[in-house]
């Protein structure tokens, strides 16, 4: 049974009180079990992340956006390389792939949500593009009722916010290779009116995975002044491909170094409410391939 939001707990958490992150609530969820919606919504609000477990993709679909998004960045790579760029050691920042530090992590836009517009290539000209594609309504089915429940009239982020007013923003796939070393511990931007949901296309755990402080949505005073020192309170999901990690944009997470001997590549989806949009991770005005897909 559905617990009402009204009786969970304080959203407020002070992560240096002793014992702060054991009373929070549990962060993994089945999504198979009732109730699963309005626990991931507590954690979210609480934790500010929520593990979800099911699969949500099934192991197919994911292999062969895996395979898609491989393509992808074969060919970005091959027109940054065409212009004398630097793909291995340098940086890379375009509207399509950033590489923001010199680790082996790239950041894919694919041509989905309000942020296509920042994408020169429709979806439908992408070789493979139909992988994701299909992947995104089964992402919205699990994601739209916890987003719902978290972001209430009592928690909106602005005053005229309504609960079902939340779309996909951004859509892309952070591919770590092998060898990536750790990233700095970040939130991807400063708006409360957005939210993350990233989907393993590949099983990750502490070897692979991504690394985030329970409750630096609402609080970092505490946390270290070096970005590279491992989290006060850091949690590493492991999830299996398929599962979902949902958190907030204002989360400090970071990416952690890819020990295993394979690529990591981690779908996502950014759900935004009433027209909040993401102009901090990618540039504007930057395109690297033209319509037709060449450089």
């Amino acid at each position: 049974m559905d617990v009402a939001l009204e009786k969970r707990p304080p959203w407020s958490v002070d992560i240096n009180e002793p014992g702060s992150v054991e009373r929070t609530p549990p962060w993994s969820v089945d999504i198979n079990e009732p109730g699963a919606a309005e626990r991931a919504a507590t954690s979210l609000t609480i934790n500010g992340f929520c593990a979800l477990r099911g699969p949500i993709v099934p192991a197919d679909m994911c292999e062969r956006c895996a395979a898609a998004v491989y393509g992808r960045l074969d060919t970005l790579l091959h027109a940054a390389s065409s212009r004398g760029l630097d793909v291995d050691a340098g940086l890379l920042r375009f509207n399509e792939v950033c590489k923001r530090h010199h680790a082996a992590r790239y950041d894919l836009r694919l041509p989905l949500g309000r942020a296509t517009a920042l994408v020169p290539q429709d979806a439908a000209s992408v070789e493979g593009a139909q992988s994701w594609i299909d992947i995104k309504p089964l992402v919205d089915m699990v994601v739209q009722p916890i987003v719902s429940r978290a972001f209430d009239e009592e928690n909106a982020p602005q005053d005229d916010w309504a609960a079902d007013a939340w779309s996909t923003e951004v859509a892309g796939c952070v591919v770590s290779l092998p060898g990536a070393s750790v990233q700095a511990s970040h939130a991807d931007g400063t708006s409360p009116a957005l939210v993350n949901a990233f989907v393993p296309l590949v099983a990750v755990d502490a070897r692979n995975g991504t690394e985030i402080q329970p409750g630096s949505h609402l609080d970092t005073h505490g946390m270290p002044t070096d970005a590279l020192a491992p989290l006060p309170h850091g949690v590493v999901p492991s999830l299996d491909a398929g599962d979902l990690l949902l958190f907030h944009y204002r989360a400090v997470h970071r990416g952690l170094a890819n020990a295993s001997a394979s690529a990591r590549p981690v779908l996502y989806f950014t759900y935004g409410a009433d027209g909040a949009v993401d102009t901090h991770n990618f540039p504007t005005d930057e395109p690297l391939l033209n319509e037709r897909g060449s450089a």
